[in-house]
């Protein structure tokens, strides 16, 4: 007997220690262990319950499973449970919500096996663990997916966006016909979004009644309808869209076609101007989406922008029409040569100036230089002017004119340079034929010459006369003899401006150039005008360098403009007034200024006061000035005036100093 006491005790150990080593492993597991009695009642807990769920073993057992688990997750778990009940042995498996120790939801998943049937055990067994972090971790990444999803779709809905709104401005910008544009687009809004009933609808040209301008079921036609009333016309006055789910509902709504339901009316507007509606319909209620009505809005935008563009080829074709008729009709040549050096413009009157009306070739579009040696075998001159002029570039900006001379014929040119705000285009040659011009000028000059030389010779008798009676005559009769003396040697003087103008202008007089000291000469000229400037209370003054260089002139020919200048300068300014007379070097000339604190210039001779019978008032010939310029000329100087706003007048000629000869 004593081997068999001896024989059990191991196996007493072996129990006991194997009964340790399951407690140990059941406290220490990851997963709480519970066993659920048939009345859902905890009948045990392991000790991990308490890291688990936030409650030691004994504040569980004897409490009711669903009694701490979340209201809406008992149904679905008392189901489970029971299933558990009525399959023995079958594992099962819940996920759920329990009130954690610290008043928190968190989230379990439980694995349960029946084993109410085994004596040993008599309960359904289950371990259940936290998954509160997973489940935020999937809740998190399945808000990512969804955020992703989002994003795609709207990527996806923008790409649509962006391929429609390219296909419609390709369509509608490849024709400049607003119509033809218009069509265009709505054959691709049908076609891409399989809206059905789309017009775009404008005001007629008197602006009183709807027009259908392009329509997917007709195309251009007048509805009768005036402007006002219904959703189209709310939507025009008032540059909003209208989305109307429901037309029936709509006060406003005007039935034009049978059957429909829905709406949305968009305004084509183009900054501050609406061009017109375009209209949308369904026969479908609430068949529109606010999705829809702003795609029909930026539909309606790159719509807007096809009929400016249109409307602006139009425009610049008219234009572009009318020029051409004007440039055809005009009497003178038109010669436009680009900043490149090509011409842009030439005329039938500008290809017969320039001796190439033969020529059919096609110029326009030709180098300038192409057509310069064209131009040379007939007129050598006019083939400079082109070269000249096709050769300035945009820092030229000065007008340029001349004459040259053709077979048969003369033509005098005027080139002005071509710009924008931003660039320079080129330069505009205008071409007119004077030579007829100029032969009836010759003819008239000839014919004023001759009566004028024929009148000095009967004049210079009646003066001779007039002298001798003066001897004889008293009193009144002498006086009046005198007025008449003085008359006859005005007109004396006038005839002799004339001739000297004349011989001016025909380079027949002859210029007898010498060394000239302006400073002695101007001192002269004010002393000969300072009677008539004391008279007037005038201060005469100059300002004249004394080691100023020398003039190469003709002395008589400056004195006389300078007594000119002066003379005008004396009568014209009033009482009180000056005349100022300065003198100054300028490169290889000599510039001489005359100015007074007299009224100005008046704005109506300003363009033409250098030309013959240009006088300020009665008293003078208007020969003066005239005679100044050509004497200028002919001394290769030139001579301008100046008047400003406040008042004065100021004459300044330039001629050459001795250096210069």
């Amino acid at each position: 007997m004593g081997p068999l006491v001896s024989d059990r005790e191991p196996d007493a150990e072996i129990l006991r220690r194997s009964e340790e080593r399951f407690r140990a492993l059941v406290e220490h597991c990851a997963d709480a262990i519970v066993l659920i009695g048939r009345n859902a009642t905890f009948q045990f807990a392991s000790a991990s319950t308490v890291r688990v769920l936030g409650r030691p073993p004994l504040g569980l057992v004897g409490r009711d499973v669903f009694e701490l688990m979340h209201p809406d997750d008992v149904p679905r778990c008392r189901e489970i449970f029971q299933g558990c009940l009525d399959r023995p042995s079958m594992p099962m498996r819940a996920e759920f919500r329990y009130l954690h120790q610290d008043g928190s939801w968190h989230h379990y998943e439980a694995d349960g096996v029946n084993r109410l049937e085994e004596p040993a055990i008599g309960a359904v067994v289950s371990t259940f663990r936290d998954v509160t972090e997973r489940k935020r971790a999937e809740a998190s990444l399945l808000e990512s997916q969804e955020r992703l999803r989002a994003v795609a779709e709207a990527t996806r809905r923008a790409n649509w966006r962006q391929t429609l709104l390219y296909e419609v401005l390709q369509a509608a910008g490849s024709e400049l016909d607003a119509d033809k544009a218009l069509a265009a687009a709505l054959e691709v809004m049908a076609r891409r979004t399989g809206w059905k009933v789309i017009h775009f609808t404008v005001p007629s040209p008197d602006g009183r009644y709807w027009m259908v301008r392009a329509g997917s079921d007709e195309g251009l036609r007048e509805t009768g309808l005036p402007i006002g009333p219904g959703i189209v016309g709310r939507a025009f006055l008032t540059g909003r869209t209208q989305l109307v789910p429901d037309v029936s509902l709509d006060a406003d709504y005007v039935a034009v076609g049978a059957g429909i339901r829905s709406e949305v009316a968009v305004p084509i507007k183009r900054g501050d101007r609406t061009l017109g509606v375009l209209n949308l319909e369904s026969e479908r209620l609430d068949d529109f989406t606010a999705e829809d009505a702003r795609l029909a809005e930026s539909v309606a935008d790159a719509v807007a922008l096809a009929l400016e563009n249109a409307s602006l080829y139009r425009t610049l074709a008219d234009e572009h029409e009318r020029l051409r008729s004007l440039i055809a009709a005009t009497d003178n040549g038109i010669l436009l040569v680009g900043a490149g050096g090509a011409v842009q413009v030439i005329n039938e009157t500008a290809l017969r100036l320039l001796g190439l009306a033969e020529d059919r070739q096609p110029w326009q579009g030709k180098p300038a230089r192409e057509v310069a040696l064209a131009v040379a075998r007939h007129s050598p001159d006019a083939a400079d002017v082109i070269r000249d002029e096709a050769g300035r570039d945009g820092a030229n900006d000065a007008r340029h004119e001349g004459e040259y001379e053709a077979p048969g014929r003369f033509v005098r040119w005027a080139s002005s340079p071509v710009r924008t705000a931003e660039a320079f285009l080129g330069r505009l040659v205008v071409l007119r034929d004077v030579g007829e011009e100029r032969r009836l000028q010759r003819l008239q000059e000839d014919l004023g010459q001759a009566l004028v030389h024929d009148l000095r010779g009967p004049l210079t008798s009646v003066m001779g006369a007039l002298e001798v009676i003066r001897a004889d005559l008293r009193g009144a009769s002498q006086e009046w003899a005198e007025v008449a003396m003085k008359a006859a040697a005005r007109m004396l003087s006038m005839i002799d401006s004339i001739l000297e103008v004349t011989r001016l202008e025909r380079g027949a007089m002859p210029i007898e150039r010498r060394a000239l000291v302006l400073p002695r000469l101007v001192g002269e000229v004010l002393d000969l005008r300072r009677p008539m400037a004391d008279r007037k209370g005038l201060r005469l003054e100059s300002d004249v360098p004394p080691d100023l260089p020398a003039a190469w002139a003709d002395l008589g020919l400056v004195a006389r403009v300078l007594e000119n200048l002066v003379g005008n300068a004396v009568r014209f300014t009033p009482a009180g007034g000056s005349v100022r007379v300065t003198a100054g070097s300028e490169g290889e000339s000599l510039r001489v200024t005359v100015s007074d604190t007299g009224p100005g210039i008046a704005p109506h001779l300003q363009g033409r006061l250098f030309q013959k019978f240009a006088a300020g008032d009665a008293s003078g010939s208007g020969l003066g000035l005239a005679f100044c310029r050509l004497a200028v000329e002919a001394h290769g100087g030139r001579i301008w005036a100046e008047s400003p706003e406040g008042g004065g007048a100021a004459f300044t000629f330039t001629i050459p100093a001795c250096s210069a000869s």
